[in-house]
């Protein structure tokens, strides 16, 4: 069997576990790609082809343009931009923030006016007009996502979690406008003269707030990944002809001779050429005493220097280095689907369309069966399906949780294969420590001191020096 090329790409628009499944099926349609995993958690897409399949840069841009088409963005996901995606991301849970409470507090004026204290004030004509007023700017700007969400279902048939409330909140504001422009004409329908602008409002709102908690929970997710990212440094002090002149590790290629002063990090991984050393390497392996450093030892990067400055020649760079590997280790742990998170991601994929069709059937039957003039209820009975029917926990619960577990775990020096293994150690009832660092902390220091002169800073010094 031939081996198999990976490439990740960071992915945008998904809201819902059934977008990933979408642009799973979409890309498979691709004839070079073997396999693809989505993952809707950490919004990144991994997808494989053959060794020699053909030209990376085509196939690349065959599965943009795929995922373009379906209405999401993608960018090829590389080390260097990570730290700009968690910035976007930032940006958007306090966009999301500031949309709830601009919609929030427009759901409550219409509360105000629908219910109490302003009911029917000053008159139940102008009132309507004014819930209409207030209502727009909820239903067309804040919630302009669910809204185009319904349109590309209109256009494509595809559909996710915020068709529904696209759908949900169109029917009660068209209906709503409907019969506050055109009252007569309305009741000569049968339609129940009965607006619903202040449901449109609250569902928006409180829709806005669980998906501000939810892109809060996905940040979360990624909060590990970064702390691994931060074990890197970011400058080398370089050695050439020219002398010693700091230069960004991605300048670092193999065979540069770099520079580590005493508690630096070093930058990239390497051997080293110069110098004696005891370097802190707990981060790779958990063993918190300081390891002997000569020439010819290996040095890698993340871990850090100790009392003497070292001379390395650089072997691997970039994402070769072993703190990059184990950081894809983690991030392909996040992306690995167990069974539940499975079953999940198909229940969720043929949820909507499912939802709609009760909707719909719910709406006909309230026409064809309910009393005389229950016309208004039946589209009410529709619309009520469409909202409270919208799982989006369904496809983010068990995701958030893989890509939690194995983030924390990573941080704690465990690194766990994949969410599948998660699934299994329920069956686990033997576990094996190296004590060492793992149960005990190992890190000699200093529990008490005490001196039968006077007491001299020295002293202190002295202590803290032998810690």
């Amino acid at each position: 069997m031939a081996e198999l090329v990976k490439f990740e790409f960071d992915i945008k628009g998904m809201s819902c576990a059934s977008c990933a499944n979408q642009i799973e099926k979409e890309v498979l349609k691709i004839e070079e790609i073997e396999k693809c995993h989505v993952n809707y958690a950490v919004e990144t897409g991994a997808f494989f082809i053959e060794s020699g399949a053909g030209e990376l840069e085509s196939i690349q841009s065959k599965v943009h343009q795929q995922i373009k088409d379906i209405g999401f963005s993608s960018s090829l996901r590389e080390l260097e931009n990570r730290e700009s995606i968690n910035e976007e991301k930032e940006k958007k849970i306090k966009s999301n923030l500031k949309q709830f409470i601009f919609s929030f507090v427009l759901a409550m004026s219409l509360f105000a006016l629908a219910m109490w204290p302003l009911k029917n004030w000053p008159s139940e004509k102008v009132n309507h007009w004014l819930q209409m007023i207030i209502c727009l700017p909820v239903y067309a700007w804040t919630g302009q996502r669910f809204q185009f969400s319904f349109l590309k279902f209109l256009r494509t048939g595809k559909s996710n979690m915020n068709t529904l409330i696209g759908l949900g909140t169109s029917a009660a504001f068209f209906y709503s406008v409907f019969i506050t422009v055109f009252p007569t004409w309305s009741q000569e329908l049968g339609l129940t003269y009965k607006v619903y602008f202040e449901a449109v409002g609250f569902i928006i709102s409180f829709v806005f707030l669980g998906q501000y908690f939810e892109e809060k929970a996905k940040k979360k997710t990624t909060e590990a990944l970064r702390s691994l990212f931060k074990l890197g440094a970011k400058k080398a002090l370089l050695i050439d002809k020219e002398g010693t002149r700091e230069v960004d590790i991605d300048s670092v290629v193999p065979g540069d001779k770099i520079r580590v002063k005493p508690g630096e990090k070093f930058p990239v991984d390497g051997k080293v050429v110069k110098g004696k050393s005891h370097v802190d390497e707990s981060m790779i392996s958990g063993e918190p005493l300081a390891v002997k450093k000569e020439q010819g030892s290996e040095v890698f990067a993340g871990t850090i220097n100790g009392d003497q400055v070292i001379d390395f020649r650089a072997t691997k760079v970039g994402s070769d280095t072993f703190l990059s590997q184990i950081i894809q280790f983690v991030e392909q742990a996040q992306g690995a689907k167990p069974d539940i998170q499975k079953l999940a991601d198909t229940v969720s994929g043929v949820f909507t369309p499912i939802v709609i069709g009760v909707a719909v059937l719910t709406l006909v039957l309230w026409l064809i069966f309910g009393p005389t003039g229950s016309d208004g209820m039946a589209i009410s009975n529709f619309i009520a399906v469409l909202v409270i029917a919208c799982p989006c926990a369904l496809g983010l619960a068990t995701p958030t949780a893989v890509v939690v577990a194995t983030g924390k775990a990573s941080l704690e020096g465990i690194l766990i294969s994949g969410g599948d293994i998660i699934e299994k150690a329920v069956k686990v009832d033997t576990i094996v420590f190296d004590k060492t660092g793992t149960i005990t902390q190992g890190k000699p220091r200093v529990l008490e001191f005490l001196v039968d002169s006077d007491f001299h800073d020295e002293v202190l010094n002295d202590c803290a020096s032998s810690e």
